[in-house]
């Protein structure tokens, strides 16, 4: 220790003063009611924004690289004719013969499928599944708030019920302010699906069947070799 900043005299007042064991066993055990739940509704009022945005940029990246594969009629017709000459539509057909599509059909596509290969390469490192689970915790998240706002006056102290009082005000100005938000992002996300099955349906695939991203990286995989 430095003797500078921690002298016999203020030892002596640390040691008078420092907790028993018995204290300290008191002092652990010693719960707040509600304190934990507090805790948690503003560590996510505080992170909300953050969340919202980061999560809502990805789900916004990988309904565009779906859309604009989608809504590319080049490359969609070219996949079509690509199809009926392999006489089969699915992705396992296209995957295969990568090669056939590059030399016989690509050429059919635009120059706006390479213009995006930026977006499909950042839309082929997000996880669906993580998507979904970060969507689920945000709007989760949510409810033991609601809950807490709609809770009737409880018959504590004076002290307590204004202490909680100030919170809810607080909360149910963040509650108001964060609605939109909350109803954009799923709305978004329920975009983003809907533009990902008929991506999946061009290729003659489901959810169940095979996963956008591994369409993504092919997509991209393919643009790549076609321009070394």
């Amino acid at each position: 220790m430095d003797e500078r900043v921690v002298n016999p005299a203020l030892l002596g007042c640390l040691q008078r003063f420092f907790p028993t064991e018995k204290e300290k066993q008191a002092l652990q055990s010693f719960k707040v009611p509600g304190m934990q739940e507090r805790i948690d509704m503003f560590l996510y009022k505080m992170e909300f924004a953050r969340t919202h945005s980061t999560l809502l940029s990805r789900i916004l990246v990988v309904k565009r690289a779906c859309r604009d594969l989608v809504e590319n009629y080049s490359f969609t017709q070219a996949l079509e004719q690509f199809f009926k000459k392999q006489k089969a539509t699915s992705f396992a057909a296209f995957d295969d013969n990568k090669s056939t599509f590059i030399s016989g059909y690509l050429s059919e596509a635009d120059e706006k499928l390479r213009s995006f290969r930026g977006d499909l390469e950042k839309a082929v490192g997000i996880e669906l599944v993580e998507l979904q689970l970060q969507l689920n915790r945000l709007v989760a998240g949510n409810r033991p708030i609601q809950s807490f706002v709609n809770r009737s006056p409880s018959s504590r102290s004076a002290q307590s019920e204004e202490r909680d009082g100030k919170a809810r005000d607080i909360l149910q100005r963040f509650l108001a302010g964060t609605r939109g938000q909350l109803i954009e992002i799923e709305s978004e996300y329920e975009a983003m699906e809907q533009w990902g099955d008929k991506l999946l349906e061009v290729f003659g695939e489901s959810k169940a069947t095979c996963q956008i991203s591994t369409i993504l990286q092919a997509v991209v995989e393919l643009l790549y070799t076609h321009d070394h």
